[in-house]
């Protein structure tokens, strides 16, 4: 009896150690190195949680489950993953290029990773310091820099020279980590803010390794790539937000130069009449376009200027969260670990050619960007939060030997392929006052314009991390396009095709942060063909108005800015539609529209725009135009009877743009216009906006002739007059019918009337 006992508790215990073993052993595992990394490598900062983890010595296979790291500014959980530790292999990969044949010695792989970005304490911490020193030194703000260049004593001296430096054991070990990543969330956001940024991948391959830095005066350069499968980046709701009212920006519409520029010159040929040559115009209403109300049909305020009966979320119609969808997208992340300034006179003076490299490139295959004013103004909130502005003056980075050394920018470049697509969505808000009910205002569509990139582009952005000259920092965006068509929503066709396309952006900031900045945007077309219609310039004016919506800046705030605008069109045609009625059935057709056409060889257009005072009553804009050998030439469809007169008049000219059905008309082998453009900010009876133009032309030839004339009118109709909208040859039919049915009965009416009259004059006779 008693041996049945002790087989039963010996049984007991055997199957009790290993249902333990077998189910709970990796959770107890996972719950003692959860405490020992707490204790010994996380600190009282973070938090450190594993599920559950498994050892496998024979293969090399450390395997977790449910892992979570918190710190004050990230979160990083994991769903499961493994380490594979080659510990058998002697030779494999050293780095990207030596041994690339070989397997790496560790290998990672992790399920489901989520990377919650929500704080930057450094930033914030750095900023308590700056208001501590001045409370209690009561200096001034530029005694108080964030540029980096102050470090402690002891961060100096633990800095050994790159000649006696050693890796460390880490990277002696593993020089190469292959990487595996499947269904990555990366999200940048906090409660505080309505938005929140979501980049996701399905699959990411890649390898981390340590290469020679740039310069011998580094320790080593860090570099990680990746290839990601699905790649997404997204702007979406918060729905953690917690409604702060004082974060979201309130959308204000502020008048651009644009709108003001054009309307100004309409005004000058809307008085033009011309009814002893077009009869038709001498019966129209009038030929100008009605100027937009101040007010909307409900009688509430325009979009832009506070629906008190619209949900903000309705006014939003042009929110377009999609930001960045790629099949295929390469990541290469890199950062060289400085070394010490070493001593010599070559390194007294800080040069942004020698400074360690810092930056990431891409290179993304059938993707689709989407960038927007409101995808902009959540890029704003986000750039507030996580990286707010100190508000003091910086100093110029000096080295300093034995301190480490810095880095001069951050660097990113881009790499698209041909057939990206990049789409500008955007808010038409010169139609919004013909929307009178909520559900109106949900169901609008935004509008939008794509560019069309028919070959490889390149964006390079270089973001200065320190001031290295006593002139300020400079920030530079710079893109290049090859062959690429600019296609927007209202005739779903390009407007514009350009062999080359070349934007770039400078902006120079100065050491005090409220002193004046200067923008330089550089656009530089080459064989531009551009089919321009009045709706294109209400559609672009409408993106400026909706870019340039947003929270109205206090005095306090303010920094004086000037914009200058500079583009270079080197072989530009540019079509103006001649259609009489401004009827186009099918838009960028030489062959079913007449067209006249400005070319040259080059043209140079620079526009400054000053904003140096705190809500100036007054703007003075300067803008020169600069065109060599210009041209102008008609163009007529075959179905035109002048056609023929044309040809007739073209025969003879050579020239290797000449296509069938064109004449030219006018020509200046040099034309300059130089203009000011003085507009007040507020409307006025005794403020006058004023154009003064300056017109120089030399060399200039003219055939005239009356059709040209003619042809003229239509342009001053379709572009400055009653008909500058667009409509087709059934559209057009079907308005002429409700102007007949609209006389007819009017005329109805007035017959009616009189026989009234003439009954009641027929009773009143005795």
């Amino acid at each position: 009896m008693a041996d049945y006992l002790m087989f039963a508790i010996y049984a007991f215990i055997f199957g009790g150690l290993l249902i333990f073993f077998a189910f709970f052993s990796s959770r107890l595992a996972g719950l003692i190195v959860s405490k020992l990394l707490s204790s010994f490598w996380v600190g009282p900062s973070g938090f450190i949680r594993l599920s559950s983890v498994e050892v496998s010595l024979l293969s090399g296979r450390i395997l977790f489950q449910g892992v979570t790291y918190a710190t004050r500014n990230t979160t990083i959980r994991i769903v499961d993953g493994y380490l594979t530790i080659r510990w058998w292999r002697r030779s494999v990969r050293e780095s990207s290029l030596a041994g690339a044949d070989q397997p790496s010695r560790l290998h990672v792989v992790i399920n489901g990773l989520e990377y919650l970005i929500y704080n930057n304490s450094y930033r914030y911490d750095q900023l308590e310091k700056v208001l501590r020193k001045r409370a209690s030194q009561g200096v001034a703000g530029d005694d108080v820099h964030l540029s980096g260049a102050d470090l402690d004593e002891a961060l100096r001296a633990v800095l050994p020279p790159v000649a006696e430096f050693q890796k460390p054991f880490f990277y002696r070990l593993f020089p190469a980590t292959s990487l595996l990543i499947r269904n990555t969330c990366i999200m940048i956001g906090n409660p505080e803010l309505p938005t929140m940024m979501v980049c996701t991948f399905a699959k990411g391959v890649g390898l981390h390794t340590t290469e020679e830095p740039r310069f011998q005066w580094d320790y080593y350069k860090q570099v990680t790539s990746l290839e990601l499968t699905r790649a997404r980046i997204r702007i979406v709701t918060n729905p953690d937000y917690n409604g702060e009212e004082e974060l979201a920006v309130e959308q204000t519409r502020s008048e651009d130069f644009m709108s003001y520029a054009f309307e100004s010159f309409k005004s000058v040929f809307k008085d033009i009449r011309f009814a002893f040559i077009n009869p038709d115009e001498s019966f129209s209403r009038d030929s100008a376009l009605p100027r937009m109300p101040r007010t909307g049909p409900m009688g509430d305020d325009v979009p832009g200027t506070g629906h008190a009966q619209i949900p903000a979320d309705a006014m939003e119609y042009g929110r377009h969260e999609d930001v960045l969808s790629a099949a295929q997208m390469h990541v290469t992340y890199y950062c060289d670990v400085s070394g010490p300034v070493p001593p010599g006179p070559e390194h007294e003076s800080f040069s942004s050619s020698s400074a360690p490299q810092w930056g990431m490139d891409l290179a993304c295959a059938g993707a689709v960007l989407g960038y927007g004013p409101w995808a902009d103004r959540q890029r704003v909130l986000l750039t507030k939060f996580f990286f707010p502005q100190d508000y003091e003056q910086s100093k110029v980075y000096v080295p300093v030997v034995g301190e480490p050394r810095q880095c001069a920018s951050f660097n990113i470049n881009v790499t698209f392929a041909r057939n990206t697509i990049f789409r500008v969505p955007f808010r038409e808000i010169s139609r919004d006052v013909s929307l009178d009910t909520v559900e109106q205002w949900r169901q609008r569509q935004a509008a939008w314009i794509d560019i069309h990139m028919n070959d490889q582009g390149t964006l390079h952005y270089v973001m200065p991390m320190l001031v290295s000259r006593a002139t300020g920092s400079e920030a530079t965006i710079d893109l290049n396009i090859h062959h690429c068509s600019i296609v927007s929503s209202l005739t779903n066709t390009s407007f514009i095709t350009s062999g080359r396309f070349h934007v770039q952006c400078v902006a120079k900031y100065p050491l005090v942060w409220n002193q004046q900045s200067d923008w330089a945007i550089t656009l530089a077309l080459h064989e531009p063909h551009i089919f321009l219609l009045r709706d294109h310039v209400t559609l672009i004016t409408d993106l400026l108005a909706d870019w340039g919506t947003g929270p109205p800046v206090d005095s306090a705030h303010f920094i004086p800015t000037t914009y200058t605008f500079n583009a270079n069109l080197t072989g530009f045609k540019l079509y103006l539609n001649v259609n009489e009625q401004n009827i186009v059935n099918k838009p960028n057709d030489l062959q079913d529209n007449a067209h006249y056409v400005f070319s040259g060889p080059a043209m140079g257009v620079s526009v400054s725009i000053p904003f140096l005072v705190f809500q100036s009553p007054k703007t003075e804009v300067t803008f020169d135009i600069q065109v060599a050998q210009l041209a102008l030439k008609l163009i007529l469809p075959p179905y035109n009877t002048i056609r023929q007169h044309l040809e007739d008049i073209a025969h003879g000219e050579h020239d290797r743009d000449h296509v069938d059905g064109m004449s030219q008309f006018l020509s200046f082998e040099r034309l300059t216009l130089h203009g000011k453009y003085l507009y007040h900010a507020k409307v006025d009876p005794t403020y006058l906006d004023s154009v003064v133009l300056h017109l120089a032309g030399s060399r200039a030839t003219v055939k005239l002739f009356g059709f040209y004339v003619r042809y003229f009118l239509f342009l001053k109709d379709n572009y400055f007059g009653y008909s500058s909208h667009i409509i087709n040859v059934q559209e057009y039919r079907e308005r002429k019918a409700g102007q007949e049915a609209s006389r007819n009965a009017s005329a109805q009416r007035y017959q009616g009337d009189s026989a009234m009259g003439y009954q009641g004059m027929q009773a009143d006779q005795p």
